[in-house]
């Protein structure tokens, strides 16, 4: 993985890279557990993966530069990761 600290200059400007995660493997079937973890409403992960390829897509034919944060982790830390409930977007 490459070694980088994210961060942001404007606000305005037009956007270059941006770090993304995949979302996790996980489905969060009802608004009980998503509630649990924060969130209004429940999750496919199938939906959820198709809405992130299509938003990577769009940029990527933009000309931003998409850095997959998933795809920097290792192994072990990527096995972990696959297991959580998070949605990521860091602007750089």
């Amino acid at each position: 993985m490459d070694s980088f600290q994210p961060n942001c200059w404007s606000e305005h400007e037009e956007l270059k890279v941006v770090m993304l995660c995949a979302p996790s493997k996980l489905d969060v079937p009802d608004l009980t557990i998503a509630e649990n973890v924060g969130w209004d409403a429940a999750v496919n992960h199938v939906k959820a993966m198709d809405n992130f390829m299509g938003f990577k897509t769009t940029l990527e034919n933009a000309g931003v530069k998409v850095i997959d944060y998933s795809e920097e982790l290792s192994t072990d830390v990527k096995t972990v990761s696959e297991q959580l409930i998070i949605d990521t977007l860091f602007a750089i």
